[in-house]
């Protein structure tokens, strides 16, 4: 059985506050994930980065793919038929789409962005943009949920309060209806009244806040649709790089190719030359020892 490890980390500089809430949204998105499968989640809080390691296995009689979303999409490639490289490209896209389904569910509520600017040669203005992107985005997750703590509050403030003056009312009454029944229907009257005036008022504080509520909605999905739109606009631009950065390889391969063809070449010329002037070298002494000979001769003779 293969066991399944991870980790998921937050800058140091961050408040315990912040920490404890993305830590919350972690552990409930790795459960979401993971199911059953997810087996310990450890904190750690004394490193350079305070993080979490996590632990998964399969389930009894399931491969080891069933929780690995890379070697799951590798194997169905491998399936396929696909070659070795187009193996390894539906792996490392399996694990891209997994690491973008965490930053979007989780990473970006917290203000935190998908990737650094540095892989993305991103310009520092556009770096900035970006990352003020993910706090508005922060912000208005954490104004929505302080909108629905304070109407939950109110809410049952109000309640309370109407609950304690009815009840007030009708003990109220009930003492004072033994000694004057002609007061009866003058206190019925009071208590519609009264119940109809707490009503009202219920309804225009929960008219109240759910306005309020709706705008901060809408807000929050306007933050969230632009950041759904940056992140598709970084996914493109990723997918830009990585066609340039292969036809850099191609063009690369090539140049390297015509290269080695003139070296090669080249080495011909040189060796040609070599033998050439190795001839006249070996022609030029020939011609030297028969003009030595011939002297020799012309002596004796």
């Amino acid at each position: 059985m293969c066991l399944l490890a991870g980790v998921v980390s937050l800058p140091n500089d961050t408040t315990p506050e912040d920490w404890q809430s993305f830590k919350n949204s972690a552990v409930n998105w790795l459960k979401k994930e993971y199911g059953k499968c997810l087996r310990s989640v450890i904190e750690h809080k004394d490193e350079a980065h305070k993080h979490l390691h996590f632990y998964c296995i399969p389930d009894a009689g399931k491969q080891f793919s069933s929780i690995h979303k890379g070697i799951e999409a590798r194997t169905k490639a491998r399936q396929e038929k696909l070659s070795s490289k187009e193996q390894n490209l539906a792996y490392c896209e399996a694990m891209r789409e997994f690491q973008d389904k965490f930053s979007l569910e989780v990473g970006q509520p917290h203000g935190l962005t998908r990737i650094g600017p540095g892989r993305r040669r991103l310009t520092r203005a556009q770096w900035q943009q970006e990352q003020a992107q993910a706090r508005a985005l922060k912000q208005a997750n954490s104004r929505a949920k302080k909108v629905v703590k304070k109407a939950e509050k109110q809410a049952i403030e109000i309640v309370e309060k109407a609950e304690e003056k009815a009840s007030n009312i009708n003990a109220f009454g009930v003492s004072v209806g033994g000694f004057f029944d002609g007061l009866k229907n003058g206190y019925s009257k009071s208590k519609k009244e009264l119940e109809e005036k707490i009503d009202e008022v219920r309804e225009e504080e929960r008219a109240k806040h759910l306005k309020e509520l709706n705008e901060q909605r809408k807000h929050f999905e306007y933050e969230i649709d632009q950041s759904e739109s940056a992140r598709d606009d970084l996914k493109l631009t990723n997918k830009e790089l990585r066609t340039e950065l292969k036809n850099i390889y191609s063009k690369h391969g090539e140049y390297i190719k015509e290269q080695k063809a003139l070296e090669e070449k080249e080495k011909l010329s040189r060796e040609i030359e070599a033998r050439r002037q190795q001839r006249e070298q070996e022609e030029q002494e020939q011609r030297q020892r028969q003009n030595k000979d011939q002297g020799i001769k012309s002596v004796f003779n």
